[in-house]
């Protein structure tokens, strides 16, 4: 009975087949590395799909991490969670998750995520994360976007002055937009430029450049923007014959610190990163027009000069040039001097590649330093006027009147360069200029357009136009029928 109950169970056995081997925890695939793949252009931008170097996200911009996840034995693991975050210096928003924290890897082991820049540019801390896997730290950096850029011009007396990439017009160079220097004052005017992206991040390191031209000359930093030093041409102030001493006292110097070498071809220029800026190559078989420039700072009506602890007091190295670095709030700061001559000039600022209108990379600002403040207008009688008369000038109806001449003046003598602000009373039908500038004697001219009637009560007044208020010279003119003096 026992044998054949045994081989019933054996039978049964041998009929089912080879039962399936129990669980072996051991075979289990687990989530045992995560490897970071890179970055990319996402989506939506020109050139998605590039890669984009860690520490080179654009401002503004949008990448696409991408990560994959393997298991025990090296083959890609679907299903796994990666979770995201991201830290920053006071916790400021400059990266964030417009998919969500989180992505969970396919069949080939890979997930992405992707992370956007709303504009603020600085430090990132990419954090990626598996259940049991010690967390990926990735360091980011967002730059600014230069190709974007804003310029920021403030000048002491004058005002504040904004350019933006793709903006037609230079907004210095204008007839309103005028540095009046004297030539007793002690102190300089502070000239400071901004740097920033559209996003308001500051550009910092970019070089920027300054220099005294005279009005109309060209500049003379660049490969492809130095002046002819042909007979008769047109160079910046206080140049010398090509053949001049490079160690004149005057030689000009780099007033800013010198720039790197990467710095220095970025702005255009062929001189060596350890160069101060007083000579450019010498070149073989060429006439001379590359051998070096000097400049002497007492041929210029303005001086330049990197700004100090105490701004532009206190003495400071000054010359025709100056360049700076534009610090990690995007600042540059310079001073402005009168120089040694009066006159005009016109001090160029070149702020590294960023400004460019009508292919100049140059903005201007005019200007000009005089012989001091002036402090009256007087009226000059030509000695015509009998001694113990009011002068007086004759006029014939409906024609002009003699010549007035008034003298911008203060307490040293007469003061050229005067913007001179003349208007006509009592009567007259206008004056022949509503504003002259004084010449090299202090002197401005002007003549009453007289009425067709006679008259007796009209006056030119003449005062400084810079001035609020200020009292006005004045003279009579007097319109009659008969004979008057003229």
């Amino acid at each position: 009975m026992m044998r054949r109950a045994s081989l019933a169970l054996l039978g049964l056995v041998m009929g089912c087949g080879q039962l399936p081997a129990l669980p072996d925890e051991a075979a289990e695939r687990l989530p045992t590395e995560l490897e970071f793949n890179g970055l990319s252009l996402a989506v939506g931008f020109e050139g998605a799909g590039a890669t984009v170097q860690p520490d080179a996200i654009l401002a503004g911009t949008a990448v696409e991490a991408m990560f994959t996840v393997r298991a025990q034995d090296g083959l890609p693991l679907a299903g796994a969670l990666i979770q995201f975050g991201v830290k920053t210096e006071r916790w400021e928003r400059v990266l964030d998750f417009p998919l969500g924290t989180s992505c969970t890897t396919d069949a080939q082991g890979e997930c992405s995520t992707v992370l956007r820049s709303e504009g603020r540019a600085g430090a990132v801390q990419f954090e990626a994360r598996v259940a049991g896997l010690e967390s990926q730290w990735i360091n980011l950096t967002v730059l600014p976007e230069a190709e974007q850029a804003q310029v920021l011009v403030e000048i002491e007396g004058l005002g504040s002055f904004d350019w933006q990439t793709g903006q037609g017009l230079d907004p210095l160079e204008n007839d309103a937009t005028r540095l009046v220097l004297d030539k007793n004052q002690i102190a300089g005017r502070t000239l400071s430029v901004r740097l920033l992206d559209t996003f308001g991040n500051a550009l910092d390191g970019v070089p920027v450049q300054l220099e005294v031209l005279r009005p109309g000359a060209p500049p003379s930093g660049g490969a492809d923007a130095g002046p002819s030093l042909d007979a008769g041409a047109s160079v910046p102030y206080g140049s010398v014959a090509p053949d001049a001493s490079p160690g004149d006292s005057g030689a000009r110097a780099d007033l800013g610190g010198a720039l790197d070498a990467g710095s220095e071809r970025d702005a255009g220029s062929e001189r060596d990163a350890g160069d101060t800026g007083a000579a450019r190559d010498a070149g073989d078989g060429d006439g001379g027009a590359n051998k070096p420039l000097s400049l002497a700072p007492d041929k210029s009506p303005a001086l330049l000069a990197a700004a100090g602890a105490e701004g532009c007091a206190g003495e400071l190295l000054r010359g025709t040039e100056a360049t700076a670095n534009a610090a990690a709030d995007g600042y540059t700061r310079f001073c402005v001097f009168p120089g040694e001559l009066l006159g005009d000039f016109v001090v160029t600022i070149k702020p590294g590649a960023l400004f460019l209108v009508d292919e100049k990379d140059r903005m201007s600002l005019r200007g000009e330093t005089r012989a001091g403040a002036p402090s009256r207008v007087v009226y000059v009688d030509r000695g015509q006027t009998p001694e113990g008369e009011v002068p007086r000038l004759g006029c014939r109806p409906g024609s002009l009147s003699a010549v007035a001449t008034f003298r911008a003046e203060n307490d040293e003598g007469p003061v050229p360069n005067v913007r001179v602000r003349l208007e006509a009373e009592g009567g007259l039908d206008g004056l022949t200029s509503a504003l002259e500038v004084s010449d090299a004697q202090g002197l401005v001219q002007v003549q009453a357009i007289c009425p067709a009637q006679s008259l007796a009560g009209g006056r030119i007044l003449a005062d400084l136009a810079a001035v609020a208020n200020d009292p006005a010279a004045a003279v009579a003119v007097q319109v009659r029928t008969d004979t008057v003096d003229e």
